[in-house]
Order: structure tokens, then C-alpha cells, then sequence
């Protein structure tokens, strides 16, 4: 039955098409608006889903103007949600099955209308979104009058007769509520009758959106940062509506400075790890529970993109649900992961070249930003580098042999200098595994106890450490060896003797050592020998860069033998004994000197004998 009706009635503002069906039924004698679209040949649950076919039957049947009535009526969509004016709300913020109504509305259009109450009272389209709780032409709550499953589900005129309590009663026990701004804005946008441009940030953005959007920074204002809305009661929840509201009516720029500030409020302690979602807290966890929702994907790429300018997020991670595709902020976190130099490392070289502004001893290296663009060319130059300490434990040298090598130029660091002229040590890792191959090349697996290391060897020979590790990469020495029980430059073995040979060749003058060896007296007397200027010797430098060492003529080891005479020999020669020789030494006034030879023995000088003994005295006593 498509013909038009004998009795209609005249559509209300903003009244949806479940609501005009009841009432029409009821302007046409039938209670329930089931029977009546059974009558009529409509179908009842395609104008509940807002189906704009169905909706404009209707209109026909009815007399009144079809695009007034699609537009004022929720449509159906498949991924559950409802569209009316062209604005989507999802199913969880809809009322469906339930009969929200504002008792001063229906009282007023009771009022002013000669139909009878219960055909003259039409709901407001608005009234089943869960977003607003109170009217805003009346400052009162919106009341459920029935919920559930039941016959009367969508047909108000049979919900408002089985009312308990007259709609008078109910609006006067009402305790008035004002509509908060965010529910004005959505009422509104929803209608068509907002404004544009009255609230620019919030018009940019879906009806929807902009409406959860100031509950949600509006609970974070009020109440922390990892607060939503839903965690809130009633009243909480309409204040912190109003204070995001006060947020956006600023528009972006008022957004922007919110969320970083909240990105600059971070925790002073080291339980932040540089993440969008430590920082954001509740902002984004609501992204995250509507991640499904395209709607929200523009807000989503603001907030993202003010993230990604003050927070060290780069090239392979998710900001708010959102692949990041630049780096704005490095981190000394994010920086050594990239650049492979360890985080002190790094920090102490980001401070000296200027890249961070000062030093924070107590700031974790997540909160430590420096601009990525900026520093990127002196990151390339650091990657893969190492520090001396890293060069020392790769080589397995100690402290101070790690600056003989370089001092000696065997690892060479490559030439960074900040702003100052002053340079840094940063050392190529091919480099070094170079040098270090270089040192064992010739090494065999071979035990050798005349063998030691390259420290003890140099001890033995005696040279410098750093001249056997240069006859070891020239390759001079014929035997090297490893040791099992250490890595890398201490595992390297060498003969002293073989150093020795090189570095100290034969010739006419000899070390402290071999002049010891010669002279059958330990080194320390040697050395005291030439201190105390009984022994002759000049400083002389091994080689370029070597260290000095005594040259002993061999002279002076002939010299040593035949200069003193100990007391047994000259009492022997005499032919007294030794004590009638020392009491004639003693008269003579010859003084007993200690040989270094053979410190336990008293010995003499010959040339005092000589000089002191007199003529008489060497008749009587020496032999002829």
C-alpha cells in the first residue's frame, strides 16, 4: 500500500524516522507501530536502520518532506556504526533499545501542538547518542523511560504510555543539569545548525572525534596523564569535558602546546624509555582502543607528527598506532643503537662537540635529545668506531700499553676535532682487527719455556715494549709463539735473546745486563757501579722512538779485574799473613775498598800500594 495517507501529521525538528512511524501510527488509530507498518506494507526494521528508501515511502505516505526526514534519522552502516547529517557514531555510543527523553520537550510540544499529547510528543534524534546526557534547550538530564527487549522497542507513543509516573512528575524530580559545552558543539554539528569556524580545531575533525577528544585531554588535565574518561564518575567526567574544551577552543596551536607539555612532563627517573606511549599515557590508549575507527586517522596523524618533532622516534618503530617514517630528535640511546658507540662513549662526545648543550650526570640517556638532521654527518663519521678502553679489551692490552701503541702509531685514530680544535679518539674496528692480525700472524701453538710475553720479554732484553711489537708487524723475529692461556696482545710470545740479537747487536761496548752476565755480579750492582761513577758508560738510543739505555765499554770489565787486589793475594805475595799485611795497609795508611765483584772480600787499590808503600817498607815486606 503506497497510496497516501487520509490522516498525517507534521514532522517534527530534528525528529528521527522511528519516532514520526510511531507517531503515525498512533495519528492513524493503531497502537503499536509493528502492526502499523504490517498495514502499510513497511518494512519496521529498515526505517529503525535509517534505510533512506524505506524513510522516503514513508515521507511519501505521510505528506512531509523526505530529505528532512532521512537527514534528522541514524542510518545503519555495516562496520557498526550510525551516520546522521553525514557524522558516524559507533554502535557503543549509541542507545539503541533504550528510550532517552527530555520530559520538558515533549511537555513543551504537548503544548503548543492541538493534537493530542501523547501524537503531538516527538523525540530529538540526539536523544540516542550516549555522548549527550542533557538537553541543551532546557538544561535538564536526559531520562531512560524503557530499555531492554520488549514489544514497544523503538515506538515512543507505547514507551510514553507505560510511563509509571506523568511526564509533570518526572521533570519536576529532575535535579537540573546544564549541557556541557562538548555536548552543545555535538548537538550542534549533528543538526547542521553549528556554526563552521566557531571552533576551528574541533571542526576540522569528525563530530565524534571532536566530542570524545575533550573528554579525553580534558581527564588528563584534571587528573594525570594515564586518566580516561571512562575511569571517571558522572561528574568528573563532565568537568574534565569542559576543561578539554577549553583546550581545542584555542585551536591547534593550543592542542600542540598541551600534548608537549605532556611529552616535557616526563619522569625524573630512569623508568622512562623515550616511547610515545610512556609519555601519552591516556591519549594513547584511547587511539589504541579505537584503532579500528578511520575516523579517527587524522587526529591520530597530528598528534603523531607533534610526537615525532619532540620525541627521539625514528624509521622502523609506531607512534600512536602509526608507522614513523623520519627522525627529528636523537636520543644518546637511539644514537649509540645506530651508530654501534656505546652510550658513555657517545654522551661524553656528544657534549664535547656541542651537540648537547650541557652536562646532566643524573639524566638517563633517554631524556639526553640532540637534533638527528645536525648531528647526522658526525654520527656517520662515529659509527663503527671504537674509544681507546673498547681498543684495549678487543686487543686484550692493559691501560698503559694501549697508549704506547697509539703514541708508537700502531692503532691509529681517525681525525675528529670539535668546535675547540680538540681531538678524540675514536679508532676504526678493521683498523684494529688489522693491527691485531698483523701481531699474530706469525704465532704458533708451541710451548717454549725461554719464550715470554711481549711485556716480560721487553723486561729481559731490556728494549721497549713497543720494539718488539715493530720487529713483530716487520716480521724480523724468527720465532713467535702463543699462548693458550690468554687472547690477543697477550698471548703473543717472543724469545729475549732473539730481541736481543736485533736490537742490540755484538760490538764494543755492552748492556747492563750482558756486563752483569760477564762479570759474574748481579745487575743492581752494575747499575750503582754507574751511578756512583766507578764504571764509565754514555746513554744511547736503540732505535727511532726506543727507549735509552747505559753502553758499557768492554774496556771497563779488564779495567775492573786488574785495578784491585783483595788481602789473600797480597798477603800470598808478601809472604805473610793476612792479618801482619793488613796492619802493615793499615800503617801505610791505605784504605780497604769493596770490589764489585766480590763485595764480602777486602780489597785494595794497586795504585795506592804503589804510592803509599814506602821504599824501606817494600824491601822488607814485598818481594823482591
Amino acid at each position: 500500500m503506497n497510496a497516501p495517507l487520509r490522516l498525517t501529521i507534521p514532522h517534527g525538528v530534528d525528529e528521527p524516522g522511528e519516532s514520526y512511524l510511531s507517531r503515525l501510527a498512533a495519528r492513524n488509530g493503531v497502537d503499536l507501530s509493528t502492526d502499523f507498518c504490517r498495514d502499510v506494507e513497511l518494512r519496521f526494521q529498515d526505517v529503525v536502520d535509517g534505510d533512506p528508501n524505506e524513510l522516503r515511502r514513508l515521507a511519501t505516505m505521510a505528506g512531509v518532506d523526505p530529505a528532512a526526514l532521512v537527514a534528522a534519522s541514524f542510518a545503519r552502516e555495516e562496520n557498526q556504526s550510525y551516520v546522521v547529517g553525514g557524522h558516524r557514531i559507533p554502535l557503543r555510543w549509541m542507545g539503541r533499545g533504550t528510550t532517552r527523553v527530555c520530559p520538558a520537550c515533549l511537555l513543551e510540544d504537548a503544548a503548543n501542538s492541538d493534537l493530542p499529547p501523547e501524537i503531538a510528543m516527538h523525540a530529538r534524534f540526539w536523544w540516542g547518542t550516549l555522548l549527550v546526557g542533557a538537553c541543551p534547550l532546557h538544561d535538564v538530564p536526559l531520562v531512560s523511560i524503557a530499555s531492554g527487549r520488549r514489544p514497544t522497542i523503538h515506538d515512543i507513543v507505547a514507551d510514553l504510555r507505560g510511563m509509571p509516573d506523568p511526564l509533570p512528575a518526572l521533570l519536576a524530580s529532575l535535579t537540573p543539569r546544564r549541557a556541557t559545552r562538548p555536548e552543545r558543539y555535538l548537538v550542534g554539528r549533528l543538526s547542521g545548525r553549528h556554526r563552521d569556524g566557531a571552533v576551528p580545531f574541533l571542526d576540522g575533525l569528525p563530530a565524534f572525534v571532536g566530542a570524545r577528544f575533550c573528554d579525553v585531554i580534558g581527564a588528563i588535565r584534571v587528573h594525570g596523564k594515564n586518566t580516561l574518561p571512562k575511569t571517571l564518575d558522572e561528574a568528573d567526567r563532565l568537568a574534565a569535558g569542559e576543561a578539554g574544551f577549553d583546550i581545542v577552543a584555542g585551536g591547534a596551536d593550543a592542542v600542540r602546546a598541551f600534548v608537549v607539555n605532556m611529552i616535557k612532563d616526563r619522569p625524573g627517573d630512569r623508568s622512562y624509555n623515550g616511547s610515545a606511549k610512556f609519555v601519552l599515557g591516556g591519549l594513547d590508549a584511547w587511539l589504541y582502543q579505537n584503532k579500528g575507527n578511520p575516523d579517527l586517522m587524522g587526529l591520530r596523524r597530528f598528534l603523531s607528527d607533534i610526537a615525532i618533532e619532540h620525541l627521539p622516534l625514528g624509521p622502523g618503530e609506531t607512534c600512536l598506532g602509526l608507522p614513523v617514517g623520519r627522525r627529528v630528535l636523537h636520543s644518546v640511546c637511539t644514537a649509540s643503537k645506530e651508530s654501534g658507540v656505546h652510550r658513555v662513549r657517545l654522551r661524553k662526545a656528544l657534549v664535547q662537540y656541542g651537540f648537547l648543550a650541557e652536562r646532566q650526570p643524573r639524566a638517563p640517556d633517554h631524556f639526553m635529545t640532540f637534533p638527528a638532521k645536525a648531528a647526522a654527518p658526525f654520527l656517520a663519521s662515529l659509527a663503527g668506531t671504537m674509544d681507546l678502553g673498547d681498543v684495549r679489551s678487543h686487543i686484550g692490552a692493559p691501560r698503559v700499553h694501549g697508549q704506547l701503541l697509539v703514541q708508537g702509531g700502531f692503532l691509529k685514530p681517525i681525525n675528529l676535532r670539535d668546535a675547540r680544535g680538540k681531538g678524540m679518539l675514536a679508532f676504526m674496528r678493521e683498523h684494529v682487527d688489522s693491527f691485531l692480525a698483523d701481531l699474530t700472524r706469525d704465532a704458533r701453538d708451541v710451548e717454549d719455556p725461554t719464550a715470554y710475553t711481549i711485556i716480560d720479554a721487553a723486561k729481559r732484553v731490556p728494549c721497549g715494549a713497543m720494539d718488539i711489537v715493530r720487529l713483530l708487524v716487520e716480521r724480523r723475529l724468527p720465532f713467535v709463539g702463543r699462548s693458550r692461556d690468554a687472547d690477543g696482545y697477550l698471548s703473543v710470545l717472543v724469545r729475549p735473546d732473539d730481541v736481543r740479537n736485533i736490537l742490540v747487536p755484538e760490538g764494543p761496548t755492552l748492556t747492563v745486563r750482558g756486563f752483569a752476565e760477564a762479570a759474574g755480579i748481579p745487575i743492581h750492582r752494575v747499575r750503582h757501579l754507574i751511578y756512583d761513577g766507578s764504571l764509565r758508560s754514555t746513554l744511547v738510543r736503540r732505535n727511532e722512538g726506543g727507549r735509552t739505555v747505559h753502553a758499557i765499554p768492554r774496556t771497563e770489565l779488564a779495567r775492573l779485574e786488574t785495578n784491585l787486589i783483595g788481602l789473600s793475594e797480597l798477603a800470598a805475595a808478601w809472604g805473610f799473613k793476612k792479618e801482619k799485611a793488613a796492619y802493615i795497609l793499615r800503617r801505610c795508611g791505605i784504605l780497604v775498598v769493596r770490589s764489585p765483584i766480590e763485595s764480602q772480600r777486602r780489597h785494595y787499590r794497586m795504585a795506592d800500594i804503589a804510592s803509599n808503600v814506602g821504599l824501606r817498607t817494600r824491601q822488607l815486606f814485598l818481594p823482591q
